[in-house]
């Protein structure tokens, strides 16, 4: 049975980081994944220059499909387009993108077996065996970023709840660069009040629009007629052509690690409530778990504690963000005509956002300051007139293949 120092599992953005820092870090370093890369992965797609800022590289410009300068915020008849004067976020294909990160993993001395899953792992006093569906493996260390649903995660948590997980539709619809550039341009464009604790949404590629809509999974009854009128305000008639998925929404109430074991990416819920967003904390904490990991081998102890540097350092950066994140939203959502509706008008919120994304400010920070302001535009809730819009007219829905 061959024995790695560490083995990671799921070739994501948290396992390919992970696994590239720990090769270069001169650990053997083995990153399973259990389809054949590029693999499919459902994801609008958005990557933020905060998410860029964790990565310790530039991206190819072949990667990225479109540079998206502002957003298009809709709740109903209201309306607000806001552009920056730099690039909000980058538009990639997940599953070029995670290939390229698993490149790199590769480059770096990682060993990567495809096609091949994690069915189990087994903590010993003096190393973890996993089991996949074609051998088996020993390593001083496990980290698990094989997703919401993680095998690795059993060993160390109770699943999620279902008050801890968002549901997705997504359609990555092809329509040319020309249709692209007509519907949404270089802006992203999100509309509200379609499900609870979640939007809809447009984030353009080069030749394609990833549609979406996502929210809370208990209010997720009816998704597919609701995805549906959406998409047919863009005469689109998807005809059965989306596909689901589940995003895991953190509540710290879990370790995330136990001897020889640490969670990273969806593995351990770190997506933004607010916004979706999992590829910058999902990258975030793939870095710290190989952190953690060296540190452990250059201590040559693998224990709980000595692993708990990972999640002392994550919550310490992040964990305030993701907590704010989760209350503000909560805050806007059972208040979406009043709160929401109030703010998404305002130019100055979606620019201070912005900033969020950009990596320059904390979330905690924007939204104390945007409810610290909060009074003063429910005050001005007569502005929202100069932003009603009529929805489009776009005809009948027609049928993509």
């Amino acid at each position: 049975m061959k024995r790695y120092e560490v083995l990671v599992v799921g070739a994501g953005p948290a396992g390919c980081t992970a696994a590239r820092q720990c090769a270069k870090a001169g650990l053997s370093t083995l990153l399973l994944e259990k389809e054949k890369i590029p693999r499919e992965k459902r994801c609008a797609g958005g990557v933020s220059f905060a998410a860029l800022k964790e990565l310790d590289f530039e991206l190819p410009e072949e990667i990225i499909e479109r540079r998206c300068i502002g957003m298009r915020a809709v709740q109903g008849e209201i309306q607000n387009e806001v552009r920056d004067t730099s690039c909000v976020a980058n538009m990639v294909t997940r599953s070029i993108f995670d290939e390229f990160l698993a490149g790199k993993a590769k480059e770096s001395g990682a060993e990567i077996k495809e096609e091949e899953a994690c069915t189990g792992v087994e903590e010993n006093r003096d190393h973890v065996t996993v089991t996949t569906n074609k051998s088996q493996y020993r390593a001083n260390i496990v980290i698990g970023a094989d997703g919401v649903f993680s095998v690795v995660a059993r060993a160390v948590r109770p699943a999620f709840t279902d008050k801890e997980l968002r549901f997705c539709l997504i359609a990555d619809v092809p329509l040319g660069k020309t249709r692209v550039d007509e519907l949404s341009g270089n802006l992203v464009e999100l509309h509200y009040g379609y499900i609870e604790m979640g939007y809809a949404w447009l984030f353009p590629k080069r030749d394609y629009i990833s549609f979406g809509l996502g929210g809370d999974f208990t209010a997720a009854k009816g998704l597919k007629d609701r995805f549906s009128s959406f998409l047919e305000l863009f005469g689109i008639n998807a005809a059965g052509k989306y596909k689901g998925c589940f995003i895991p929404i953190t509540h710290f109430k879990q370790d995330l690690h136990t001897d020889r074991l640490m969670l990273a990416g969806d593995a351990a819920g770190f997506v933004d409530c607010f916004s979706g967003e999992g590829i910058r904390f999902a990258v975030a904490a793939g870095k710290r778990a190989a952190q953690a990991a060296v540190m452990a081998h250059n201590e040559k102890s693998f224990s709980k504690q000595v692993l708990h540097e990972y999640q002392d350092q994550f919550y310490k950066e992040f964990k305030a963000d993701l907590q704010w994140s989760r209350w503000f939203s909560s805050l806007l959502f059972r208040f979406p005509g009043l709160i929401l509706g109030n703010l998404i008008i305002r130019d100055e919120v979606i620019l201070n956002y912005f900033k969020v994304m950009s990596g320059e400010k904390h979330f905690k920070d924007f939204a104390l300051w945007a409810l610290a302001r909060l009074p003063y535009y429910l005050l001005r809730s007569g502005d929202r007139k100069k932003y009603r819009h009529a929805p489009p007219e776009t005809g009948a829905a027609v049928p993509w293949v």
